[in-house]
């Protein structure tokens, strides 16, 4: 591989494009007067090579490197080189079937940088692989020596020496992969620690909660059972005790009833006895009330009195006490409308502030529309006034928007004196010293001045101000200064003349054209005739001659002939490309296939391994896993179909359930598997209307739509992919999943394009999406592999196949190759001795003006094709001449028609302007109608309180009124009772009478007292009686199972054995049953078995994949313990090998002197290396010791011995001989060239030693300010 030519563009001193070609394999040399831009050459390698350290090539920025820093008007430099790589064993990696390479690299002002390889964008990562692959690395060269850095190779330190010899080793790109793999390795311990923490975190806890929850819901499942038979027992129990006790309450009421029915008859008696002593004491009172009545009578009138009072005061107490309910009721209901009507203020004024921002936006909209309308109308007048400055337009459709930035006066002025040059002239003289502005405010002060009076003032002559007046367009009238103003007419006029003499100037240029085209045919003509004319003479001058030339034309066709090696059939080119095409398919065989594999590894669970149950078993009844037979439409749906799918995805689909019987049994299947039998499986599809309204509420079907849709299969597999994708949708994002999944009509299953999962039964799931691909993607990607491996490996065969074939006629094809070459030699030697007779000179003159005619004749059919055209030009601009009044009328209808649409539009936004305006006048008003209403039922509410507070103060006062109305009575009741008893003590007989009637009253009470106990005592009964009737009933009608099993109720030995089973005290575990179940079913989760299966599966495929991970993590350590091995081996030798060969060239170069390198003192080979010289055995302690000579040939002889050892495409020297003598620096420039020719150089040098003995010598100059570059060939290469 090696520089075939170079292409700089704008690159340091290169302003224009330079292309420097004719670059030789092995020894090239720059010279050329300082500062011509010889280094500027190698500059431009090293910037294509992709130096990162710019201060190599002389540049502090990428903007230097553009010619004068892109101050010249060159913006980018570019600078191209193409690589000769027909030479396969210096070929970049990748590039094999490339015979060439052109790699650009540019770079613009602004630091926009970009490469290009054959003319496609690549990254600059690309570029140094490449050059890398060849030892050509820039960034850390032994292959490059810039100006004045010869002798600093010898002022590197012993590590920067260790990394030259690396380069040329090659080991370098073994520390590079090693880093590579080094970060490999973190982030493979980056994606373990990530594997831990979602076990831990996540997968862990997860499984302990689903484990806790299937225990939970096996315990509350037993409770429950528990629960039941307890339950029985105990409604057992009750029955049979409730039914005892209902016998027992009907006896105690009959026992009561009796007792009753006693105490009656006693009361009656007493009561009868009563009655006799009232007789007797009544007959004994009056003896008394004669005596001493009248004071009882007083006081039973003033009882009477004051009960009237207190009744009285017991009713205001009361009418109080009702009025206070009333307002407290009155007050609640105004609170509540008060709430109601404040949400429903609060929502009109929602509604008020939305249809207000519509109603701004229509407003703004009509403002607009009758904006517009205002513009058409002017247009519109314009228009049919004749002022539309078409004359721009003209001039914009010939000149370009340029021509918009002069008036139409100035146009006008132009083409009345014949001026139809676009651009103003060129202005020379003293440039104007003032502005407008100063000129305005003079003029404003004082209209009457003169030009004199205003150039004085202003400091400028009277020509200068006149212009300004003129571009000011002020003229003077009656000795004011006024602007000047065209009447409509003369506007009209000038536009008018202004395009009339601009179509006839533009007509004058096409006739003009037309004119020389028909001048051009005539000449052709003539010289057509005039070569004609010569051909005849000379054919019959030929004809006349030509035995002996036909003589010799046969002898040259029969040794052609003779020399064919197409009847060969055999192709050399066709053989290397068959080889090359072999070469490049087994690689891309190899790659596609290491792709598969590690694929397929990854995807080892997609993959049904088992084996036949039985021999001849006919494997197509097994259809394999679910993933593997389907096809997804559109990669973006794939992690939405695996989520839909979970675990389903990699069940497998057989034909029946014997064969799934058979696998189970016989198959040596390694781990679980569910196998999905087609003839017993029974899948369901949710029905089209259904899925209708899930993509409606959605919003459409591109954000709803049916699982199964998304894929294809087989139409044999339909059946298990109904089961498994037929009851799931898929939607855009997780707000139209909600929608769609609690819609109370469709409630069906949803997942997201990100995999997101809505249930209907509330559950939802989701969070950051995986990190990996989804399975179904990779799927897709191996299938393509595969698919592309079978293509390749299809061609490989065909390819070799024809190579065999070809090698038998190889060596037939090799003797006839000898013969044809020297019968090639024999044909030119005929060649050349016929190229030199007259004849054959006749000949070339004869073809010479064949050649001539021909290329006339063409001539002359374009220059007719230019006469066609501009005359047809010619004639069009006559017709346009014609037709400026029809022009006119075309735009006054065009601008008719544009007033007419903003009218429309003016109209239909105005009407739903004022329409909106209506109803939001009406939503206004409904809001301040209810902003009254709440303030008015704020007030009543107050109002309301207010009153309450009045009646509670009165009722307070009733209650005090009523309360001394009590006392009054209680007194004059105390004082009749102590007068009846005086009374009564004055007679022992009524006395003793009215004690036997109390005693009598006492004992009846007493008995009237037990009778209502016993009679609350028998509804007690009757009511529990009654109650335990209901309760039998309830437990008979909740409990259908008793009216079957009452005969065993009680039973010995049974399920409702009382006494053994504890029945008495069966309430408590009841109750500690019932609040065990209803403990754990708060958080019982019913599916907890299910899931935690999955999480187990999911558990296990985690820990796989950390598997992996860490069999990856050992492989890439191991690698690179083997890489470090196989560098230090390479390193030692190519140090030794270097080492011999360094004391070989330097010893050659300065006879009698010694050079070797070796380790610092304490180090090792591994760890650095340094230089050391001697001469005759005596070695030197410093390198500071040797002169600038001996320290450029030291460098030089290391760099040499480098380049043997491994030599690189390309070695770039500048100036290495600036401290050398003429003798050594011819003796270098031998040695290069005779020594070293697997390598190309490129030496910049000054001196005649070292570029004479260059194979090409390329000289740099400078002209007009600019480098260019002049080409010579040694004649002694």
């Amino acid at each position: 591989m090696h520089i075939k030519s170079i292409v700089l563009d704008g690159f340091k001193s290169y302003g224009n494009r330079v292309e420097i070609t004719g670059f030789d394999p092995e020894f090239n040399a720059i010279t050329g007067l300082n500062g011509t831009g010889k280094s500027n050459i190698l500059d431009s390698i090293c910037f294509v090579l992709g130096i990162t350290n710019l201060s190599n090539v002389r540049a502090g920025s990428l903007q230097e490197l553009i010619y004068k820093h892109g101050q010249a008007g060159i913006i980018k430099a570019t600078v191209s080189i193409t690589f000769d790589n027909r030479d396969k064993r210096q070929c970049p990696i990748g590039y094999e079937n490339h015979d060439e390479i052109t790699v650009t690299r540019q770079v613009v002002m602004g630091g926009k940088n970009k490469y290009l390889i054959n003319g496609i964008n690549v990254q600059n990562k690309r570029v140094s692989d490449l050059f890398c692959s060849v030892q050509l690395n820039v960034n850390n060269p032994h292959f490059l020596i810039m100006q004045g850095r010869i002798t600093k190779v010898l002022n590197m330190k012993p590590p920067e020496i260790l990394s030259m010899v690396e380069e040329a080793a090659g080991t370098r790109m073994y520390e590079a992969k090693k880093q590579a793999a080094q970060k490999t390795i973190e982030k493979k311990d980056a994606k373990l620690r990530e594997l831990n923490d979602i076990i831990k975190e996540d997968i862990a806890p997860k499984l302990q909660k689903l484990q806790d929850e299937r225990s939970q819901f096996q315990e509350h499942q037993k409770v429950v059972r528990e629960l039941e038979n307890i339950t029985r027992l105990c409604v057992a129990w009750q029955y049979v005790k409730t039914k005892e006790l209902l016998t027992t309450s009907e006896a105690q009421v009959r026992e009561v009833t009796d007792e009753i029915q006693d105490k009656k008859d006693t009361i009656k008696n007493n009561e009868n006895h009563s009655k006799q002593l009232d007789k007797e004491v009544t007959e004994l009172n009056k003896k008394i009330d004669e005596e001493s009545g009248n004071v009882l009578k007083e006081l039973e009138t003033e009882l009477v009195a004051l009960e009237k009072l207190e009744a009285s005061a017991s009713a205001s107490q009361k009418a109080a006490s009702e009025a206070v309910a009333s307002h407290g009721k009155r007050a609640r209901l105004l609170a509540r409308s008060l709430t109601e009507d404040d949400a429903a203020l609060t929502t009109k004024k929602r509604v008020l502030n939305e249809a207000s921002s519509t109603f701004e936006s229509l407003r703004a909209a009509s403002d607009s529309s009758a904006k517009a309308l205002a513009e058409a109308q002017e247009r519109f007048l314009a228009v049919s006034s004749g002022l539309e400055a078409e004359v721009h337009r003209i001039f914009a459709e010939t000149y370009g928007d340029n021509a918009l930035s002069n008036t139409c006066r100035d146009w006008f002025q132009r083409f009345k004196n014949i001026d139809f040059e676009l651009e103003d002239n060129e202005r020379f003289g003293t440039p104007k010293k003032f502005k407008d502005e100063k000129l305005e405010e003079l003029l404003n002060q004082n209209r009457c001045q003169t030009l004199r009076e205003l150039g004085k003032t202003l400091q400028v002559d009277e020509s200068t101000v006149s212009k300004r007046l003129k571009v000011l367009e002020m003229i003077q009238k009656q000795g004011l200064w006024v602007p000047y103003e065209l009447k409509l007419r003369d506007i009209e006029w000038r536009f008018l003349t202004c395009k009339l003499l601009f179509q006839q100037q533009k007509r004058k240029v096409t006739k003009k054209e037309a004119s020389e085209a028909s001048t051009r045919i005539t000449q052709n003509n003539m010289e057509k005739k005039h070569c004609e004319g010569r051909l005849k003479i000379l054919e019959k001058e030929f004809n006349s001659t030509s035995t002996q030339f036909q003589k010799d034309q046969d002898n040259i066709g029969r040794m052609q002939a003779d020399a064919d090696l197409t009847k060969m059939n055999f192709s050399e080119e066709r053989n290397e490309t068959l080889k090359t095409t072999c070469r490049t398919l087994q690689n891309e065989i190899r790659s596609k296939r290491n792709m598969v594999d590690r694929l397929s590894a990854t995807l080892h669970r997609c993959n049904f391994q088992y084996r036949d149950p039985y021999s001849n078993f006919d494997r197509s009844k097994v259809a394999g896993t679910v993933c593997k037979l389907i096809r997804v439409c559109d990669s973006v749906y794939c992690r939405a179909l695996e989520k839909a799918a979970g675990g389903k995805l990699f069940n497998v689909v057989v034909d029946n359930e014997e064969t799934s019987k058979m696998i189970l049994q016989r198959g040596d299947i390694q781990g679980r598997v569910t196998l999905i039998p087609l003839n017993k499986i029974s899948g369901s599809v949710i029905d089209r209307a259904t899925l209708r309204l899930a993509q409606e509420v959605g919003g459409g079907p591109e954000n709803v739509q049916l699982a199964l849709d998304l894929i294809s299969f087989d139409e044999c597999h339909r059946v298990a992919m109904e089961w498994i994708f037929g009851n799931t949708l898929i939607c855009n994002d997780l707000d139209t999943a909600k929608k769609v999944t609690f819609h109370p009509r469709i409630k069906r299953k949803c997942v997201t394009l990100c995999g997101d999962v809505t249930d209907p039964a509330g559950t939802l799931s989701g969070g950051a999406p995986p990190k990996t691909k989804p399975i179904l993607l990779q799927l897709q990607e191996l299938a393509e592999l595969e698919q592309q491996l079978a293509v390749a490996e299809a061609q490989l065969s065909n390819h070799t196949k024809e190579l065999k074939s070809m090698q038998q006629v190889a060596e037939s094809y090799s003797a006839t190759h000898q013969r044809y070459e020297v019968m090639s030699h024999e044909l030119e030697v005929v060649k050349a001795r016929l190229a030199t007779t007259s004849h054959a000179q006749l000949y070339q003159e004869i073809e010479s003006l064949r050649e001539q005619a021909a290329r006339l004749a063409a001539s002359i059919e374009e220059d007719k094709i230019i006469q066609r055209d501009a005359a047809t030009k010619a004639n069009d601009l006559e017709t346009k001449v014609k037709d400026i009044k029809g022009h006119r009328e075309r735009e006054f209808k065009k601008a008719e028609q544009a007033l007419n649409v903003a009218k429309k539009a003016a109209e239909q936004n105005s009407g739903e302007w004022k329409r909106r305006e209506q109803e939001f006048e009406t939503l206004r008003l409904e809001v301040a109608d209810l902003e009254r209403t709440v303030a008015t039922s704020r007030t009543q509410l107050e109002n309301e309180r207010a009153a309450e507070e009045q009646l509670k103060e009165q009722l307070q006062e009733a209650e005090q009124q009523l309360k001394v109305a009590k006392d009054n009575v209680k007194e004059v009741q105390n004082r009749i009772k102590s007068q009846k008893a005086e009374i009564a003590s004055k007679n022992s007989n009524i006395a003793k009478l009215l004690r036997h009637k109390e005693e009598l009253v006492k004992i009846n009470n007493d008995l009237e007292l037990k009778i209502k106990e016993l009679e609350y005592k028998i509804k007690d009964l009757q009511t529990e009686a009654t109650e335990r009737e209901k309760k039998l009933e309830k437990l008979e009608t909740d409990h259908s199972w008793i009216s079957s099993e009452r005969e065993y109720f009680g039973a010995a030995g049974g399920l409702y054995d009382f006494q053994a089973r504890q029945a008495n005290v069966a309430g408590a575990r009841l109750q500690q049953l019932k609040e065990r179940r209803d403990k754990l079913a708060r958080g019982l989760n019913a599916r907890a078995h299910t899931l935690l299966g999955k999480e187990e599966e999911q558990y296990q495929d985690v820990m796989r994949k950390k598997k992996i991970v860490e069999a990856d993590r050992a492989k890439l350590v191991q690698v690179m313990a083997e890489l470090d091995e196989k560098k230090k081996k390479t390193l030692i030798t190519a140090c030794e090998q270097v080492n011999r060969d360094f004391g070989s060239i330097f010893s050659m170069l300065l006879p009698g002197a010694q050079a070797k390198l070796k380790p610092p003192d304490g180090q090792t080979v591994l760890e650095g290396l340094e230089v050391k010289v001697g001469f005759n055995n005596t070695w030197k302690e410093s390198l500071g010791e040797l002169s600038g000579g001996q320290r450029s040939l030291v460098a030089l002889s290391l760099v040499l011995a480098m380049l043997l050892f491994k030599p690189a495409p390309l070695y770039i020297l500048d100036e290495v001989d600036a401290a050398l003598d003429l003798s050594h620096t011819q003796n270098i420039g031998q040695m290069l060239k005779e020594h070293f020719k697997h390598s190309q150089f490129i030496i910049v040098s000054l001196k005649d030693g070292m570029f004479n003995n260059a194979n090409v010598l390329f000289r740099t100059m400078f002209v007009d300010g600019m480098s260019s570059v002049q080409r010579t060939v040694n004649p002694r290469r």
